[in-house]
This record gives structure tokens, sequence and C-alpha cells, in this order.
């Protein structure tokens, strides 16, 4: 049996060389379940490493403003956070509750007036019965298990959420000591290029969350100031609404119109339309002019793979793959042109964010 230079093989070599390929196999799928089984976690604890990311690039500003030690600025850092976050809640927790309140009274009436609307329409009515599928509930049995979800659902996502609070706060303190422990597990002459990959991703995923909160705060203001403009109530909820929905590209912003529109349904189809061209102009600012010149600055990922990562991992992984989905496909292309296309092809790549560096 000849190998790949034309010689024979022994019946030995090509045993070793059939269990090899078998143990590899059986690597992959082993790698594979566990990362199916362990995925919440994993994302959690990329949760975690974001948060820390952003911690400490605010801690960099602080120590670019002040004279202080890299301690010092984390600790002002935090407490800046804390100061806000008591002080807003301090001057706008009353307004908030009190538009939360009537977001949640005014839905469902606006449900009920698109239910009726879609009543009046012969067409509506022959395409639902259509589709229509067949699900009775079960009365207080089902009102019962649907409060059971929602409590657990909460408790789930408060209890997930100090879990990534704790996680980037200890990475935060001494991000040095967990990649040195890393990076003694990987062999010494590897060990440079590793620093330099991890290095690199840090920067990729700091300039992401740079553009991404540009981002939701350029959305949620000019909503803001264009549902004041029409008049239109719970305008302060519904561009908080459409601002954190940003974080989310493509699907965010379609997600975020939909109170908006529904509860412009309840002063008349007229308003509806006139929301709907607010939210169009919205974006056609923020995507034309605001984000280019943030681009310029920060990480831009090419629409189409970031929509079929966000459809994947919303699919697969729920609400939190989909959250993450974008700076996951950030590492991953950093990871393709540092380690195969510069590690196995030789070719040098503009990585993300490196045109900027080299321009300014």
């Amino acid at each position: 049996m000849p190998d790949e230079n034309g010689s024979a093989l022994s019946l030995q070599q090509f045993l070793w060389r059939v269990f090899l390929g078998v143990l590899i196999t059986l690597a992959l799928i082993v790698a594979a379940i566990f990362l199916w089984y362990t995925a919440e976690a994993l994302l959690l604890g990329l949760a975690g490493i974001l948060l820390a990311i952003a911690l400490c690039g605010l801690a960099r500003l602080v120590r670019i403003v002040l004279p202080v030690s890299r301690p010092a600025s984390l600790a002002i850092v935090f407490l800046l956070i804390i100061g806000l976050a008591t002080i807003a809640f301090w001057l706008l927790a009353p307004s908030a509750v009190n538009e939360a309140q009537q977001l949640t009274s005014a839905l469902p009436k606006a449900v009920g007036e698109l239910q009726s609307w879609i009543v009046r329409q012969p067409w509506m009515q022959q395409l639902l019965s259509f589709l229509s599928v067949n699900n009775q509930g079960t009365g207080a049995f089902d009102l019962l298990g649907q409060l059971t979800n929602i409590f657990s659902t909460t408790y789930l996502i408060v209890f997930e959420a100090l879990i990534v609070i704790f996680m980037g706060i200890a990475l935060a303190i001494e991000p040095r000591t967990y990649m040195d422990g890393a990076l003694l597990l990987l062999p010494p002459v590897h060990r440079p290029r590793i620093r330099q990959i991890l290095d690199e991703l840090h920067v990729t995923l700091l300039r992401w969350i740079t553009g991404q909160f540009l981002s939701m705060v350029s959305v949620g203001l000019l909503t803001f100031f264009g549902l004041l403009i029409l008049q239109m109530p719970l305008a302060f909820s519904l561009s908080l609404i459409a601002g954190v929905l940003e974080f989310i590209p493509t699907i965010g912003p379609i997600i975020g119109v939909v109170p908006a529109l529904l509860i412009a349904l309840l002063k008349g189809p007229f308003t509806v339309f006139l929301v709907a061209v607010v939210y169009i102009i919205v974006h056609v600012i923020e995507g034309y002019l605001l984000m280019p010149f943030i681009h310029r600055y920060t990480v831009s990922l090419p629409p189409v793979v970031t929509v079929i990562v966000l459809v994947s991992f919303g699919f697969t992984l729920g609400p939190l793959g989909l959250l993450l989905a974008t700076p996951i496909t950030a590492m991953v292309l950093v990871l393709i042109k540092m380690v195969y296309l510069e590690g196995v092809l030789k070719e040098r790549t503009v990585l993300p964010g490196e045109h900027t560096a080299r321009r300014h």
C-alpha cells in the first residue's frame, strides 16, 4: 500500500494511521458534545470577559485624565458607575416606573386594536384561518404555569447577571493573572504568538464594545427626540427599548419598532405611519451618517455574515447566543486571519480596526 511519496506502507503503519484518524474523529465528537452541553456556561464566561474589557477600557480613560495607578483607576470607575446609577435611579425611577406601568397597560389595548383591525379585513381572516393552529388553554392551570415560568425565568436572568458581574469584576482586577495562567498550559515556543493573538482579540472586542455603545446611545437619543416631536406617549420607554435592542445588529432594530407601532395604533393609522417614518429616519441617519464615522475607530463586520450568525445562534443557543453572536463573529474573524491566513498561509492581512491604528 503506497503512501504520499509512493513507498509501501507496512500493515503496522497503516493500522497506526487508521487508529489516529479514529482517535481524532472521536476527540472532535467529544469536543462538540462538550461544547453543546456547556454552551450556556461558555457564553456567560464570554459575557464576563466583555464586561471586564469594558471596565478596563474605562479605567484606561481615567488614567489618561488622572495620574493614578491601575487599581485606583478601577476603583474610580466602580465609584462612578455606582454613583451615576444611583443618580439616574433617583431622577428617572419615578417617571420610568410610571411609563412602564402605562406601557404594560397600553400594549394589551394596542394588541386588541390590532386584532379588531384584523377582524375587519377579510383577506387577513383567510390568512389566519389558513395558518391557524388549534391551541386551547387550560384555564387556571394554564395561568399558573405561565406565572411559574415567568418567576423561574426572572430568577434565572438575575442569577446569570450576578455571575457575569462577578466574573467581569474579577477579570478586570487581575486580567494578566488569568492570561498568564492560561499561557502556562501551552508550549513555551507558542506563547509569544498566542499572547499576540489574545492582545489582538482584546483590542477587537474593546473596539466592538465602543461601537455598540455609541450606536445604542445615538439611536436612543434620536428616537427620543423624534417621538417627542410627534408628541407620542411613553417616548422615554420606547426610545430606551430601541436603544437597548440596538445591541443586536439587524434584528434588534426590527424588534424595537414593534412596541412603538402598537402604541401609535391607539392614536390612529396616520400616527403609525409617522412613527414608522421616524424610525426609518433614525436608522438612515445612524446607518449612513453616524456608523461610517464610528466604524473608522471601531469594528465593522460583514452584514451577511452577521445575519447568518445571529440567526444560527438565536435558534441553537437562545437569547444569550443572540446577544453574543456578534462579538463571537468578530473573534472568529480575528482567529481566522491570525491563525490560518497569517500562521498557515503566511499572508499578511489587515485586522479589524488595524487600518485605523495605522492612519491615526
